[in-house]
């Protein structure tokens, strides 16, 4: 399904020609989707795949299981499209339900759950913060040292494209929790990094 990620660099000519659906062209493909238009699904996956991937693979760390949470997703949607209600947050929505299908996934493969090497080169390397690190193995053995929901919100940060108010929404959680652990999480990353003697950015 994947074949066709290379290694998950975008220059900023391709940057500037990724065009993602606005939230109201994803409230309406959601909604036509419910009513049965195949091309809607298509066009949503072709939309939301890499997000989608990006943030599953930063939390079980194998291309396989990512892959298997990406098409989980997507099934999900399909499935629930019919009691999603227009005007609400289409792009939380869809991670809520990428965020539950990694849940799953994650309780039932736990032993599994080790850094996947082939895997790597498949997170952008073009991101703020803790990212800009050329080590991903050293980026996702420090995302190891983050609690679940630090982890969790700095995925969603960094591969969802919604703001903290939408994360917390996303988690159940309050936006003042999501806005201290977001904080927090942020300060281990550099504490771990600096360990480890890799320079990053001030965020």
């Amino acid at each position: 399904m994947h074949s066709d990620r290379s290694n998950g660099y975008i220059d900023e000519r391709q940057r500037r020609e990724v065009k993602l659906m606005t939230g109201r062209q994803l409230d309406l493909c959601i909604c036509e989707i419910a009513a049965g238009d195949r091309d809607a699904l298509s066009r949503l996956y072709l939309d939301m795949k890499d997000p989608i991937f990006r943030f599953a693979l930063s939390l079980v760390r194998s291309r396989q299981l990512a892959e298997d949470i990406e098409a989980e997703t997507f099934l999900n949607i399909m499935q629930s499209a019919c009691g999603y209600k227009p005007g609400t947050n289409a792009r939380a929505w869809i991670f809520a339900i990428a965020r539950n299908c990694c849940m799953d996934c994650m309780k039932e493969n736990a032993r599994l759950l080790t850094v996947d090497s082939e895997s790597l080169d498949l997170l952008p390397g073009d991101t703020e913060g803790f990212e800009q690190t050329e080590n991903a193995m050293l980026a996702l053995e420090a995302l190891k040292t983050l609690s679940e929901t630090e982890r969790q919100i700095v995925s969603l940060y960094l591969y969802s494209g919604l703001k903290q108010t939408e994360i917390a929404k996303v988690l159940n959680l309050p936006y003042l929790s999501v806005r201290s652990k977001y904080g927090y999480a942020l300060t281990k990353l550099r504490r771990y990094f600096d360990r480890k003697g890799v320079h990053t950015d001030e965020a």
